[in-house]
């Protein structure tokens, strides 16, 4: 597998969605945030008949901030050839029901070529301003519920759980560009996972003219939290799939479940 390719898988893993849960009530600060009980998960990229990837997410206090973070890396073989890591962390406003960032990083390391990118969010002024990464400058104008790639899947999450109707969010797509993302349901589905068979929503968004589907299989008895994650090319059918391994809630009773 190319260095290229793997970087793109990565970069797929890391924009595909994977994200936290929301339960109907409020959560206290201790127990959560933005109705999302902290929690740390697992999951493992497949493609080409092989496990290629791990990707860590977790929601978590650190202090007064509510930080959000994904890491990933190759395993088994590859992970001989490939030493890359990918670190994304959204820094979440705590005072909003949404989860907002007000700060988004993304460091790529230990393949060769660091990458690194930082965006500032203003909710005051409604700007993003850093730099991407390919190293522009950002400065844009956001519109109040913008996201960055990482938080935009505690954004679907919340919808989702909440029964919209509309599944639409804005990301900051480049250093001067804002994109909008359209979900819409796609019917249900039982998945088989490390905790046991679970009925799902799924949730469907397709990009470049059609091109390429994503499916999200989010879990009610988990709180909706997606226990997999598929990228389709139509043209050939190939496949990347994201599967959960494992979930661990720092607050068990609120939870179904816990660490498999």
């Amino acid at each position: 597998m190319p260095t290229s390719t793997y970087k793109r898988l990565c970069r797929a893993l890391c924009r595909a969605g994977i994200a936290a849960l929301l339960l109907a009530a409020p959560l206290a600060h201790a127990d959560g945030a933005f109705g999302i009980p902290f929690f740390t998960a697992k999951y493992i990229l497949h493609q080409y008949g092989i496990d290629a990837a791990e990707s860590t997410i977790s929601l978590q206090p650190d202090g007064t901030r509510i930080v959000y973070t994904q890491r990933t890396h190759a395993i088994g073989f590859l992970s001989l050839f490939f030493k890359q890591t990918i670190a994304e962390r959204s820094l979440l406003a705590p005072d909003t029901t949404l989860p907002l960032p007000t700060q988004f990083t993304y460091d790529e390391t230990g393949g060769g070529k660091n990458i690194h990118a930082r965006i500032l969010f203003d909710r005051k002024t409604l700007r993003a301003t850093g730099t991407d990464r390919k190293g522009k400058p950002v400065n844009v104008a956001i519109e109040p519920d913008t996201v960055d790639f990482l938080s935009i899947q505690l954004a679907i999450i919340q919808a989702v759980a909440q029964h919209k109707k509309r599944l639409d969010f804005t990301v900051v797509q480049s250093a001067d560009k804002l994109n909008h993302y359209h979900f819409a349901y796609a019917g249900t589905e039982r998945i088989h996972t490390p905790m046991g068979t679970l009925d799902t929503v799924i949730v469907q968004r397709f990009r470049d003219h059609k091109k390429v589907r994503y499916d999200f299989y989010l879990a009610p008895a988990l709180h909706y939290l997606p226990v997999k994650l598929t990228q389709t090319k139509m043209d050939n059918g190939s496949t990347l799939t994201l599967s959960i391994q494992s979930v661990h809630w720092n607050t068990p009773a609120n939870a179904t479940g816990n660490t498999k």
